[in-house]
């Protein structure tokens, strides 16, 4: 299974956190009863306001605070004051989920001051989460800072820009290498785009600023089963299991792992804890089906793949695995028939296509037979099963 999961490249939405700064050291030792008294004492004066909305968010209250910040603006304020003034309040009301009203106060934030970066950025998050992607693009430039940079990337990974994607994230790395999440982010993206070597490197980099992140460490496992590195895999997706035992998607990679290295009894352990974990997912009854079928529990193996299918029809991976059954039967009909969707559901699926050509040459017709395993070849040029079809064709 993908690392991400349900997501594969999780979404980073960076809020800025800044309240009041300017305020807090002085704020926090004094306390709200303070500031209670001197707007009472002092009630023309909006900074008092603004001291005593800033105790209550310390105190968590958000909408009251909200509340006093309004009869600060009414008080007066000067712009730099007002546009920090509207952009806590768009924080507070972002936090209770009011993404509409929050919007607007960030805009009067910016409308007082266009330089306010926090604003920019806590915007471009609110149109990013609305789908509006060129609104929040412009926003997350117009800050300019690293956090907007990083997403800016999710921006553009969403957009379907991969290259403009990777760009973003390595800037807000080159910015600032610490922050933590961007380089998860960019070695997801990075997967994606077959740079598999690469994305080992920034998953091991997020891992150095998070040792105990599920999914860096799932993600880095995953990868390293793609690469052929199993031994390497298996200590990462172990780590992934100590930091969140329910983490399904890491108990089936590390069975991947074990399975390919021909470790059955490890891998139907990890197999089935994911399937008890979460057992609507097709892959991982699956995956669970092959290592049965590799134990000679056929009629096990044969019943998962059954599940994998009445759960996702259209998963090749299980069409293939009934058709390889099928053949072992010699009920070559029926596997030519299974194969024939797994590969028409998925045309870069070189084994089903070989398996396909197998078939042919078994029921006699060569032609067939060649034309599949050359088209194998074509997607994979060094998978050796196909060439050794070709030879037996005559080929």
């Amino acid at each position: 299974m993908r690392p991400g999961g349900k997501d594969p490249v999780r979404l980073l939405l960076l809020l800025i956190l800044t309240i009041m700064a300017f305020y807090r050291n002085q704020l926090w030792g004094q306390g709200k009863a303070l500031w209670e008294d001197a707007v009472e004492k002092a009630d023309g004066k909006g900074r008092n306001y603004l001291n005593l909305a800033t105790s209550l968010m310390a105190e968590g209250k958000r909408l009251e605070a909200v509340s006093v910040f309004e009869q600060a603006m009414d008080k007066g304020l000067p712009d730099e004051f007002a546009s920090i003034v509207f952009y806590n309040m768009g924080l507070l009301i972002q936090g209770e989920g009011d993404l509409e009203k929050a919007e607007k106060y960030y805009r009067m934030s910016l409308e007082r001051n266009p330089r306010n970066v926090q604003a920019h950025n806590n915007l471009g998050t609110i149109l990013m989460k609305e789908g509006n992607l060129k609104g929040a693009e412009e926003e997350f430039r117009a800050a300019g800072i690293s956090i907007s940079f990083a997403n800016l990337g999710v921006v553009y990974e969403r957009m379907g820009k991969m290259k403009e994607a990777e760009e973003a994230f390595v800037t807000a790395l080159r910015m600032n290498p610490s922050l933590e999440g961007v380089h998860l982010q960019l070695g997801s993206l990075l997967m994606q785009m077959g740079s598999k070597e690469e994305a080992v490197h920034h998953f091991k980099d997020e891992l150095r600023l998070a040792p105990k992140e599920v999914i860096a460490l799932n993600s880095l496992g995953y990868t390293l089963i793609g690469l052929g590195r199993f031994d390497e895999a298996v200590p990462y997706l172990k780590r992934a299991i100590s930091a969140d035992e329910g983490m399904a998607p890491a108990h089936n990679n590390l069975g991947i792992a074990y399975l390919r290295k021909g470790r059955l009894k490890e891998a139907l352990r990890e197999f089935s804890r994911a399937n008890e974990i979460m057992p609507e997912v097709a892959e991982f009854h699956t995956n669970l089906g092959a290592v049965l079928y590799a134990q000679g529990k056929t009629q096990d193996a044969v019943e998962e793949f059954s599940r994998a299918l009445s759960l996702m029809p259209g998963y090749p991976q299980a069409h293939n695995n009934m058709g390889i059954y099928y053949m072992d039967q010699e009920m070559y009909g029926l596997a030519l028939s299974e194969f024939e969707k797994a590969a028409s559901l998925d045309p870069q699926y070189y084994e089903a296509i070989y398996h396909i050509g197998s078939c042919h040459l078994v029921l006699g017709d060569k032609e067939k037979a060649i034309k599949a395993f050359r088209k194998a070849l074509e997607i994979k040029p060094d998978f050796t099963p196909a060439v050794e079809g070709l030879l037996t064709a005559g080929k």
